[in-house]
């Protein structure tokens, strides 16, 4: 049986270095080996569902991490377990967690599933990331000890306050990359993804990464007529309009002033038709607004971004040239 006080102590010292994380992976796999070492928890797991930043993107998903003990070997049981079906709605959970349960006190079908691997209790402690619960940290164990469930509780706090730091953290990292006004990557970070997904090559077979530029039409007149806040309204308006059209995968950014970019993956065949449903779109979405266009296919007119650039912005002077 783990002592309380020495546990408090190695607690205090693990969760400092559980800060030094950059992953969310590897702070649960940290917390897993603490649990192992000093908590005597020989089984258990980790879910969590991943919240989006920015709103562009959230993972309804509530995901398995980090599984030790006899959980490795009997991952296909997860679904079964109570636990396991609650956390589709996390928030309905409060009243399940936070204390050990035995396993003769466990309904009939998870008390068969606990016996069956040799598990004598169980329980399951909230994550949160400030008042909204994000996931659980569920533990097991083979032999029965005193309680220490507000202990455990203790960890799964320091799980989630490292967790708020690592959020903090990214949240940082993305202003540098993100557009203030319209909240899309700026050129910054269009250009860091850009690298990163290019270097990965097309998503599948007989995919290309088209690359666009969309320069607002008239958007000098319309600054010097309405004002700028009009001028700054529109950009926001044309950032929106823009990712309504895009897929998570896909990439949209201000590159500055009044001109946008996007990365799609899609059939080289398709890159002009991609490029002017975006433009319809645009023209669909906000009053009295256009846009001109032009695009390249990433290996195909080029390998490299200034190529890549040139070659659509050309095609984005002939297309100006129309409007």
């Amino acid at each position: 049986m783990p002592d309380t006080p020495s546990s408090l102590m190695v607690l205090i010292q693990e969760s400092r270095q559980w800060a030094s994380v950059s992953r969310g992976l590897e702070l649960f796999t940290r917390a897993s080996e603490a649990l192992q070492r000093a908590f005597a928890v020989d089984s258990g797991y980790f879910i969590y569902k991943k919240t989006g930043l920015w709103e562009r993107i959230e993972d309804e998903a509530c995901r398995l991490y980090a599984p030790w003990g006899v959980m490795v070997a009997h991952q296909g049981g997860y679904p079964a377990e109570e636990d396991r079906q609650a956390v589709a709605a996390v928030e309905g959970f409060e009243e399940k967690t936070g204390f050990w349960i035995q396993t003769a006190d466990a309904p009939e079908l998870i008390r068969q599933q606990w016996q069956s691997w040799g598990i004598k209790v169980g329980g399951a402690w909230r994550l949160t990331l400030g008042a909204k619960p994000v996931g659980l940290m569920v533990l097991r164990r083979s032999f029965p000890i005193a309680d220490d469930a507000e202990l455990m509780g203790m960890v799964a706090g320091q799980v989630s306050l490292v967790m708020e730091l690592l959020r903090f953290r990214r949240t940082a990292e993305e202003a540098g990359w993100r557009d203030e006004l319209t909240g899309i990557y700026n050129r910054r970070g269009v250009e860091r993804q850009m690298a990163l997904v290019t270097q990965q090559g097309a998503q599948t077979l007989g995919t290309a990464w088209i690359f666009g530029i969309f320069d607002i039409n008239r958007f000098k007149y319309i600054n010097d007529a309405y004002g700028h806040p009009e001028g700054d309204r529109v950009l926001a308006d044309v950032a929106k309009a823009l990712c309504a059209g895009l897929r998570p995968q896909d990439i949209c950014g201000r590159w500055g002033g009044d001109e946008f970019v996007v990365l799609v993956n899609t059939a080289q065949a398709q890159a002009s038709t991609v490029i002017a449903r975006l433009q319809e779109l645009v023209a669909a979405r906000v009053e009295r607004v256009t846009v001109s266009a032009g695009w390249a296919v990433w290996g195909v007119d080029g390998n490299d971004l200034n190529t890549i650039y040139d070659v659509a912005d050309q095609r984005l002077y002939e297309d100006k040239k129309r409007h």
